[in-house]
């Protein structure tokens, strides 16, 4: 993927950009109206549990997966790799 994980968002033109035509107003349309709606829902407010970050990578996947389970009451569990 060009971005990866990430908060980019990319929309496929389908057509060139050299100007408009009936195909690219409809993904300009469509890509305007996905940035006006992720703008006007803005994300909810943490639910007020501390963050504990947990680094998982290959075989500790079990044992961390186990661990995020039992904390996950008290804790907001970030699991990364």
């Amino acid at each position: 993927p060009y971005v990866d994980v990430s908060d980019i968002v990319m929309m496929p033109s389908v057509t060139d950009m050299a100007g408009l035509n009936r195909l690219s107003r409809v993904v300009l349309h469509n890509a305007a109206q996905a940035i006006a709606a992720m703008a006007a829902k803005p994300a909810p407010p943490p639910d007020g549990k501390p963050s504990i970050g947990l680094t998982m990578f290959g075989v500790t996947t079990p044992c961390v997966t186990s661990i995020a389970d039992e904390l996950r009451s008290t804790y907001d569990c970030i699991v990364f790799h």
